[in-house]
């Protein structure tokens, strides 16, 4: 048995905050002027492929893939932050894209990170608005939500044993890395776990030829300030220039060395149970017996680059605890 669904829809009308003039009293307005482009398949399938006397095997599985793009011109005022995490929604592009600062390598003599921040060419930055900004000096990294999502689950019997299992697999995300620098931002302290990853830290000239994770640099460093802040921190009315980067280090965590792919093949759920044959229960009170062992959160495939990191726990928000396998031992009985 199975279905297959097809959708290509656009949605209009959707709330968004338009840009009006300050001289109003107000920044923007909501008005129903957002447009939304969604085209996707659905495909969900079930049987039993192999059935005999004592074996059979039973499967479902459900596929989506969704392909989104934003129509609406920008009208809508966004912050650095939305950009960087996903939440801005910019014409043309599918919803939760992010961007990130494009990583050149470490500086040779002192180990910083390296943008292409136009730096050497900031008249071209000057009268820009965020957006734009942002689309000049920055990397559209991917999408926080995947394109393709599904499950399989098998169930196989041979007698009186039987084994369930439960795959889900999501491709097509991308995810940021949990930020290295953000926690020693003001030096490294016995309050803060600092992360094994500055074993291969920058040290010495030469070192970048074989890391790409910069220096830690200590707030008594004579160019700590120099490195604390960004050409464009300074008031857009004196500069003209948009406020899009705080520091370096802000800029390493937020940059595109730190997006890897977010797809995963993952072992949600397996059950294996056997029950007892009811002849062997004839002269129990019990009807029915059975024993089960269940794991949970089994095993999960994903990039290398995240070192143990969820992919579903991506970098916009505070580190959580990873999700760690689970094991239940189960005995049932029925009178």
């Amino acid at each position: 048995t199975g279905s297959i669904d097809f959708y290509r829809a656009t949605t209009k009308n959707l709330l968004w905050d338009v840009i009006i003039p300050t001289m109003t009293g107000f920044s923007s307005v909501r008005s129903n002027v957002g447009k939304l482009q969604n085209t996707g398949l659905e495909i969900v399938l079930g049987g039993t492929p192999v059935k005999t006397k004592d074996f059979q095997w039973k499967f479902s599985t459900y596929y989506s893939g969704n392909f989104n793009k934003v129509k609406t011109g920008s009208v809508e005022s966004y912050t650095l932050a939305d950009y960087l995490n996903g939440t801005a929604l910019v014409d043309g592009i599918a919803v939760g894209s992010f961007y990130s600062y494009k990583f050149l390598g470490l500086n040779p003599s002192n180990g910083t990170p390296m943008f292409d921040d136009y730096n050497d060419r900031q008249h071209l930055l000057k009268y820009k608005t965020l957006e734009e900004t942002v689309l000049m000096t920055m990397k559209k990294s991917g999408q926080r939500d995947p394109i393709f999502s599904g499950n399989f689950s098998n169930s196989f019997t041979y007698k009186n044993l039987s084994l369930s299992m439960n795959l889900s697999y999501s491709i097509g995300s991308k995810v940021r890395l949990f930020p290295l620098y953000s926690p020693v931002l003001s030096g490294v302290s016995s309050e803060m776990n600092v992360r094994k990853e500055f074993l291969n830290r920058w040290m010495a000239p030469g070192d970048e030829q074989y890391t790409n994770i910069p220096v830690i640099m200590s707030p008594a460093d004579p160019e700590y300030m120099k490195y604390i802040s960004h050409f464009s921190g300074t008031q857009v009315s004196i500069s003209h220039i948009q406020n899009f980067a705080s520091n370096v280090w802000n800029m390493y965590d937020n940059s595109d060395l730190r997006v890897v792919s977010g797809s995963y093949l993952k072992c949600s759920s397996m059950t294996l149970r056997y029950n007892i044959a009811p002849e062997w229960l004839k002269k129990t009170p019990f009807s029915n017996l059975s024993l089960s062992l269940n794991a949970l959160n089994l095993f999960t495939i994903s990039a290398k680059e995240l070192k143990g990191q969820d992919p579903s726990q991506a970098g916009f928000a505070k580190p959580n605890l990873s999700v760690r396998p689970s094991y239940t031992f189960q005995f049932n009985v029925t009178f």
